[in-house]
């Protein structure tokens, strides 16, 4: 994540006409709904996230059909009943991903310790006390925003991503990434 110091006040740098454009409103109700869930216990998240994952699940044939195509390419052993309980157990993590991106861009940091833990922190201070830079390479699952957080309040970091295609939530992001 971006070192430089981030205050309270920070300004999106996308102009406020785009943020009034209508197109646009459903972004941000989305994400002032998911800000507000982010005050629900995590369990509640949870079971939250996972409903809405299925929902996305019953709703997004498309995403469904990529699913169903990759998992039949990758699981051919598997029959169609242990496959389809694999989907379902992805579109429920995926449900449950967004929640934790929630938390993880609105949840306090005393909040976040008492969720995360993560082993072999000791690698990561060997490496620092080298000297030299290190690259810490990650898988991009559902939690990944989560332990992002977490790990910008013991180190600064400094990350690389595609940005996204609407503007509007590309500054949104990067804003919440880089606090």
């Amino acid at each position: 994540m971006n070192t430089q110091q981030k205050t309270a006040h920070t300004v999106f740098a996308v102009p406020w006409w785009r943020i009034a454009n209508p197109a646009n409103w459903p972004l941000l109700l989305g994400l002032g709904l998911l800000r507000l869930l982010t005050l629900l216990p995590v369990g509640g998240q949870q079971v939250l996230g996972a409903g809405l994952g299925r929902g996305f699940e019953l709703l997004g044939a498309r995403r469904r059909q990529v699913v169903e195509t990759n998992l039949r390419l990758c699981f051919p052993q598997l029959d169609e009943r242990q496959r389809r309980r694999l989907q379902n157990d992805h579109f429920a993590a995926l449900g449950c991903g967004l929640l934790e991106t929630a938390l993880a861009w609105w949840g306090s940091d005393t909040r976040l310790r008492k969720l995360v833990t993560v082993d072999g922190l000791e690698h990561l201070a060997q490496a620092r006390a080298s000297g030299r830079g290190i690259i810490l390479l990650t898988a991009h699952f559902t939690h990944l925003e989560l332990g992002a957080r977490f790990m910008t309040q013991l180190h600064s970091f400094h990350a690389m991503y595609r940005p996204h295609r609407n503007p509007l939530y590309q500054d949104i992001m990067r804003h919440y990434r880089e606090r």
